[in-house]
């Protein structure tokens, strides 16, 4: 139902954070192992396709780039070391959010009405975590935020996220989306 267009990697702008270790408190850590949270925004966007390549993806890309470097840790990865070792936040230069542009043929009415339909619907919309890694010493790199623009072209677009729990609460999530 969403044809992918394009995908990027966003970062901090360079040299704007340093490399840095944050260890998960005791409240964080239960949360690494459940499923991400997955949030949708939907806005209106009476425009082409072409016309939000051209304007509006630029500045959403600037913008996330911006604001990764005071949200730093939703572009960090979580670092799993093998027991007796514990989780933590891990951010390095070259650490990003995974960043997709996705357009829809769907009916954006339909998709945004408040009646009742199934949520296999808005499936689409959701943007997918890149997969983790395991490195050398056994470590497992858990990323931590991806971004999903799916454009509904002449009526709007619908802004998907999927991040890890642990790294923040609903409430600095939505300070990182209006940022």
């Amino acid at each position: 139902m969403a044809k992918l267009v394009d995908s990027f990697r966003v970062s901090p702008p360079p040299g704007s954070v340093p490399t840095i270790s944050v260890p998960l408190t005791y409240f964080d850590i239960p949360w690494v192992p459940n499923p991400p949270v997955q949030r949708l925004f939907f806005y209106e966007f009476p425009h082409p396709t072409s016309h939000f390549i051209e304007t509006t993806r630029p500045m959403l890309k600037r913008s996330l780039s911006l604001t990764l470097q005071h949200f730093f840790p939703y572009a960090a990865n979580i670092m799993c070391p093998q027991p007796p070792g514990k989780p933590y936040i891990h951010y390095m230069e070259g650490d990003f959010v995974a960043f997709t542009v996705a357009k829809s043929a769907a009916d954006f009415n339909h998709v945004i009405a408040n009646y009742p339909r199934p949520v296999k619907l808005l499936h689409p919309f959701v943007p997918q975590l890149p997969s983790e890694h395991v490195t050398e010493d056994g470590s497992r790199v858990l990323p931590i935020l991806a971004f999903q623009v799916t454009v509904f072209p002449n009526f709007g677009i619908c802004i998907g996220s999927t991040y890890c729990h642990a790294v923040g609460d609903g409430k600095s999530f939505m300070h990182l989306m209006r940022s």
